[in-house]
């Protein structure tokens, strides 16, 4: 390249270093000026000595990264950026107005190298006119890097005194930044973003996103209590404020005139509603149902009240970009522990999933994580869930709806604990939700998946601290801090990740056999969680409800001082589950005959006892449960040990085996192995 410093190509390979590894020849054609020079020539020259080729009729490619950087430090330091500068001029100007969209992003490329240089109100204003047409481009191709880069520039080259000036502009610029940002989990530049918005908005309208995506932010990081402050601030401000005191009579008394309106109309008219125009309507259905997730972590006796004001906006101004979310969240109430009605819930389900794909499929991951998370678990197969849950979390990736992405995954999570996934999958594909989830700074769901894929990896048999690997702290050490803070906070303080340690762990020791003492002091503290928990069903507590039943039945057997209380806890779980068959015969058969087989053993009756656990067997696989089959063949051969059968509680040891084989529980299997064993040794004897 020294060579040829007084060459009279020398100034097209220094244009053609700016445009990057390859280029159009009609770009470099637009962006060069060489007096005396023909391209062909210039091309000939190029070819020829090595340092470009040519792809096509139409595109050029660098021989190599280090002869195009040779090229680039042939241009003075002080002239780099008016150079690139210049050749973004020369494409803006020499592209047909025709071709701008199509070429925009090589304009805007050269231009941003040099916005330094800009001076002029008028260029400034092209510039980041520009920079606004290329992120909305880019964002309609889901590239939410470039978008938030080509926006952030856009704010640069203005500068915060244009915001008199082009206000509209800077607006849009922010409020697109604002939507680039949370896609690529940039908390921090996301809320500088917002601040400017609040600080120069001059209406209450301007401000809307600025605070829904703080509130989003603040809900990814835990900070729950603060989102629904803010929310009710919000509401008040906009004339839609919420009771003080939240009391069951208020609760009661909106859910019947909800009802009430929504038997008003036929579902062709919920259908058919029209639009929602109000703008302050809008921006409260954006709150409320922004400000549900946060309500399910601290405060779940609010999420009744937002759901029923949200469904009443829809009923009375029309549907907005929400309403099928929201009409889905007032399904989730209805199959709620307190409501338990089945059948209106499904129906109000699939009335928000065909609203949602009326329009176009608003909201997916959202209506998903409710209507396949929470709904259609009380009439459809569990298994026919997952593949929704997880469409619902890789839509919300591609498309920038991290937190809702996020959580229709944990949904999928709670289901494939419910489903018995295999275990190797969960672990394989866990490792990179739990990466992401850190990634995009989703701290509050990067919890709940670590905990997902440390049971998975217990029950495998891997000695692996997951929460050594994701958060350089012992799982122990984490536990200890979630649950002190937790009982720190305020009643209703508890985060939901906080919830799910005690049955996590009770469900790890109650299926490996763990001490009777350790489990009993994980029901404890679930319990006393539990109480300020939400009455929505997530699949998790469905599992965990035969587990405590599991764990009642069992230890009235083993503590007769304690008989009472423990049967007690069997009993209410037993109830639970014969409501549920009802409405789903695939889901809950096999989980009512375990415990009904429990409390015939504790009752002493062997012949209904082993009579149930066979149809628990039998339900569980038909119903492709083979963790819960495994589970009531373990219970049934503990039964035939306890009456002396040991012949055949070799064989219901034997099929858990197989069982659990086929789960991946390669840890449960060894188990097995070693009771197998000693009963063997002791029979022999």
């Amino acid at each position: 390249m020294a060579k040829l410093a007084k060459s009279r190509y020398l100034l097209g390979l220094r244009v053609a270093s700016c445009l990057g590894s390859s280029f159009s020849l009609n770009t470099f054609q637009r962006a060069v000026d060489m007096k005396g020079v023909n391209l062909d020539d210039f091309v000939q020259f190029v070819e020829g000595n090595g340092f470009i080729q040519r792809v096509n009729q139409s595109t050029m490619h660098w021989a190599h990264d280090a002869v195009q950087q040779a090229a680039y430090k042939t241009i003075s330091s002080s002239k780099v950026e008016s150079l690139h500068l210049l050749i973004g001029g020369r494409l803006l100007v020499r592209t047909p107005k025709e071709d701008i969209d199509e070429c925009v992003f090589d304009i805007v490329e050269q231009m941003n190298k040099g916005f330094n240089l800009i001076k002029t109100p008028e260029q400034k204003f092209d510039g980041a006119q520009l920079n606004l047409h290329a992120g909305q481009k880019a964002m309609s191709s889901l590239s939410f890097h470039s978008a938030a880069k080509y926006f952030i520039c856009g704010i640069k080259i203005l500068g915060d005194e244009f915001w008199g000036d082009n206000y509209d502009l800077m607006l849009s610029l922010h409020q697109k930044a604002l939507e680039a940002l949370f896609a690529i989990g940039d908390c921090e530049s996301m809320d500088t973003i917002a601040a400017n918005i609040l600080a120069n908005a001059t209406c209450f309208e301007d401000e809307v996103n600025a605070h829904l995506y703080q509130m989003r932010h603040l809900s990814s990081i835990g900070r729950s209590n603060e989102v629904i402050r803010k929310c009710k601030d919000l509401l008040r401000r906009l004339g839609e404020p919420l009771p003080t005191e939240i009391c069951k009579n208020v609760i009661i008394e909106e859910f019947v005139a909800t009802k009430a309106k929504l038997k008003a109309f036929t579902e062709e008219e919920l259908l058919t509603l029209p639009d929602m125009t109000d703008k302050n309507k809008l921006a409260t259905m954006l709150f409320l149902s922004y400000t549900v997730n946060a309500a399910i972590v601290c405060q779940p006796s609010l999420i009744p009240l937002l759901t029923f004001r949200g469904m009443n906006l829809t009923l009375d101004h029309g549907v907005s970009s929400l309403s099928a979310s929201c009409i889905a969240t007032y399904g989730c109430w209805l199959v709620n522990q307190q409501i338990s009605d089945f059948q209106e819930g499904y129906r109000i389900g699939q009335v928000a999933t065909k609203l949602m794909n009326r329009r176009g499929g608003e909201n997916k991951p959202r209506v998903f994580s409710s209507v396949y998370g929470l709904i259609n678990v009380w009439r459809q197969p569990f298994q026919a869930c997952l593949d929704k849950l997880l469409e619902g979390y890789e839509l919300g990736m591609r498309q920038g709806d991290i937190d809702n992405a996020f959580g229709s995954l944990a949904m999928y999570g709670h289901m494939t604990t419910c489903c018995g996934s295999p275990l190797q999958d969960i672990v394989e594909n866990y490792r990179l939700y739990c990466k992401n989830a850190i990634m995009f700074k989703e701290s509050v769901f990067a919890h709940s998946l670590v905990g997902h894929l440390q049971v998975a990896l217990s029950l495998t048999g891997s000695s692996e601290d997951a929460y050594q690997t994701y958060f350089k702290v012992t799982k122990k050490d984490s536990e200890h801090i979630c649950i002190q803070q937790s009982f720190e906070s305020d009643r209703e303080g508890y985060k939901n990740h906080f919830r799910l340690i005690p049955f996590r762990n009770k469900l790890v020791l109650f299926l490996m056999d763990g001490p009777d003492k350790e489990i009993k002091e994980w029901y404890e503290l679930g319990e006393k969680l539990d109480r300020t928990s939400t009455q929505v069903l997530f699949p998790r507590r469905i599992f965990g409800f035969l587990i405590d039943g599991m764990i009642g039945l069992s230890f009235a057997r083993k503590y007769t001082d304690e008989r009472e209380m423990w049967e007690e806890v069997g009993n209410n779980m037993i109830s639970k589950f014969q409501r549920w068959v009802e409405s789903s015969e695939w889901n809950f058969a096999n989980k009512l005959y375990l415990l009904l087989a429990e409390r015939y053993f504790l009752q002493g009756d062997q012949e209904n006892a082993f009579e149930h656990y066979d149809k628990a067997i039998k339900s569980a696989c038909d119903h492709r449960f083979f963790h819960e089959e495994g589970l009531a063949n373990v219970a049934a051969a503990k039964c035939c040990i306890h009456f002396g059968k040991t012949k055949e509680a070799l064989e219901y040891y034997h099929k858990a085996k197989d069982c659990y084989t086929r789960w991946g529980a390669t840890a449960l299997v060894r188990i097995i192995d070693e009771r197998c064993c000693n009963l063997t040794n002791n029979a022999s004897m």
